[in-house]
């Protein structure tokens, strides 16, 4: 399993924002992680390019990375954001 860098940048930020996080330890949780086979996927040129000429479908840059990387790397994304399952080389699990 995979696990992008801005994946864990944007879930860092929800968790900031929501009811979860004042006392819950984010970055001891991806650590835990590693426990379950979870791989990080480091951002490079590659997905930065693709991210910019995806199609217009998701506006939100940080979602866009999550997309190219996941393409890239033939990955499936969880996620609750029904816009990630208009783009046709994406899998989308939820």
């Amino acid at each position: 399993y995979r696990f992008g860098y801005a994946s864990g940048f944007v879930a860092r930020l929800n968790f900031t924002i929501s009811f979860i996080g004042a006392g819950f330890d984010f970055c001891n949780w991806l650590i835990i992680l590693s426990d379950f086979g979870l791989r990080e996927i480091p951002v490079n040129s590659k997905i930065f390019c693709l991210s910019a000429s995806l199609p217009s479908i998701h506006l939100d840059p940080c979602d866009r990375m999550i997309i190219a990387a996941a393409i890239t790397h033939s990955c499936p994304v969880i996620t609750a954001d029904k816009i990630f399952g208009k783009y046709p080389n994406l899998s989308v699990i939820w």
